[in-house]
């Protein structure tokens, strides 16, 4: 009996999780079928901090809902069915959220690797520890923001943070913590509530 009842919510747990995907996706998709190239430019601007640094240049924040929109926007009217493109592209990072931080390093430093920056998540309400990712890339990159290969010397990059969602909670607004090599180097004020 109490095998069954746990069988059962489970799966009305699970039918639930995928009627949010399934609707984050159609709305996704609805969104990004109808927009027109302004409207795209300003939903995208909601999701990037600019950092006004020498060396941190922004901040960009990626949910499932933006994830779904691109991935229907890069498909280019391909597939008939736009929802099944969101669907794929936000099925991998559900119930999670990406942080990525744009850099730009000298011509005179000569960087091969990028150097060892992460990001943690500081509610506001409670001081203290971070949350840390449960995911890090740092991907070096050209300055036409293309990836490129070990060893190139590179004059750009990003650190793509990712967190589990639920651990930031329902707080409206939260503070990224920059970290380098261990140190946080900067904080900076996210506010969520504008963001899907």
């Amino acid at each position: 009996m109490i095998a069954a009842w746990v069988a059962t919510a489970g799966l009305v747990a699970v039918d639930g999780a995928q009627r949010g995907l399934d609707s984050i996706a159609d709305r996704a998709a609805s969104f990004a079928v109808a927009a027109d190239d302004r409207s795209i430019q300003q939903f995208n601007a909601r999701y990037v901090v600019s950092l006004d640094d020498p060396q941190l240049e922004s901040l960009e924040i990626v949910t499932p809902f933006r994830r779904a929109v691109q991935a229907v926007l890069l498909d280019s009217g391909r597939s008939r069915q736009p929802a099944a493109v969101a669907r794929r592209a936000i099925l991998p990072h559900a119930g999670r959220i990406s942080m990525i931080l744009h850099l730009r390093f000298s011509p005179q430093n000569l960087l091969v690797r990028i150097p060892a920056f992460t990001l943690v998540v500081h509610e506001r309400s409670r001081p203290g520890a971070g949350i840390e990712p449960v995911e890090v890339w740092r991907v070096p990159r050209s300055v036409l923001g293309d990836p490129v290969p070990p060893g190139t010397p590179i004059l750009r990059g990003t650190v793509e943070a990712v967190f589990d969602r639920s651990r930031i909670g329902t707080a409206p607004a939260v503070l990224v913590g920059v970290v380098l090599e261990g140190r946080e180097i900067r904080r900076v004020p996210v506010d969520l509530r504008p963001l899907e």
